[in-house]
């Protein structure tokens, strides 16, 4: 899920949230499953180029507790 608000044409702020729960069949233990947010900065480039850069905190126990996350992209087609 990401909720962003653009600043500039080019530069946008996001709320991003990112979760496991387990399967449908089984869902894990709250400790065990994985939800984080993550603060965000977007970068278009242009039609071809956007960059992603993002700090994440976990919200439960389970899994890494800080991640740094980093996406730099190339849109293919039109």
């Amino acid at each position: 899920l990401n909720v962003g608000y653009d600043l500039t044409k080019k530069l946008n702020i996001a709320a991003e949230y990112y979760g496991f729960s387990g399967t449908v069949k089984h869902l894990e233990p709250i400790d065990q499953q994985e939800h984080l947010l993550f603060g965000a900065l977007n970068y278009d480039f242009g039609p071809m180029w956007e960059f992603n850069l993002a700090y994440g905190a976990a919200l439960t126990s389970g899994g890494d507790q800080h991640i740094l996350k980093m996406i730099f992209g190339r849109r293919l087609g039109k």
